[in-house]
């Protein structure tokens, strides 16, 4: 199978298979990949190192996975986790003890902890999709993007005086297609909201009660 050409692929379960030892290698290359369940793979012994490349996974389930002992140190990498669910895989359960697990240590990044972050991740996608309509009506082929100089013109303004202690670092993201727009946009809006919402808890708990916050009234 052409793993790398499922680039649509959401969701994905392995259940009742007895006889899987390892994940699929090409596995590692469907980063659109959101949820992810393993149930009833009692010969799967280990994760593969390049779980960390699904970079979009939110929902992930073990479940009787009896000989799956530890996770990989690139659990760390799924920075997008916002569930891990492990069910009947008592070693593995034992390793990731929180707070006193051996492997605490590789899932304590998941963001269960804070009450308002699956609720800027679910921001996240719902302004992805908002921005998304606006972008593709506007700017349907790559070439249009490219070819607008008042958009280019603001990009580069963002990069170059916006942030201009940053503007060499070879981290940003290029704008030539309406997915890069989307993403540029995206990030933008959502830092400035959902993100705050997210990591900001402390605060949020006042000031985004409306009484508290009377000049939007």
């Amino acid at each position: 199978m052409e793993w790398r050409h499922l680039n649509r692929l959401t969701r994905l379960y392995f259940s009742g298979l007895p006889k899987l030892n390892s994940l699929p290698v090409g596995l590692q290359h469907v980063t659109t990949l959101e949820t992810l369940s393993i149930r009833n793979c009692e010969n799967l012994k280990t994760l593969p190192r390049w779980i960390g490349n699904l970079i979009s996974l939110k929902w992930f389930t073990i479940d009787n996975c009896l000989n799956l002992k530890s996770p990989p140190d690139e659990m760390r990498d799924l920075s997008s986790l916002q569930m891990l669910r492990i069910i009947n895989c008592p070693e593995l359960q034992r390793r990731c003890e929180k707070e006193t697990g051996q492997d605490w240590g590789k899932i304590a990044h998941i963001t269960t902890d804070y009450p308002f972050a699956n609720d800027g991740l679910i921001l996240w996608d719902a302004i992805k999709q908002w921005v998304s309509d606006y972008v593709n009506h506007y700017y349907p082929e790559p070439s249009l993007v490219q070819s607008d100089g008042e958009l280019q013109a603001w990009w580069t303004e963002v990069r170059t005086k916006g942030h201009a202690d940053k503007k060499d670092e070879p981290w940003w993201p290029v704008l030539k297609t309406p997915e890069n727009l989307i993403h540029i946009l995206t990030t933008i809006i959502w830092v400035t909201a959902g993100h705050h919402a997210a990591v900001n808890f402390g605060q949020y708990m006042f000031a985004g009660y409306f009484p508290n916050r009377s000049t939007i009234a």
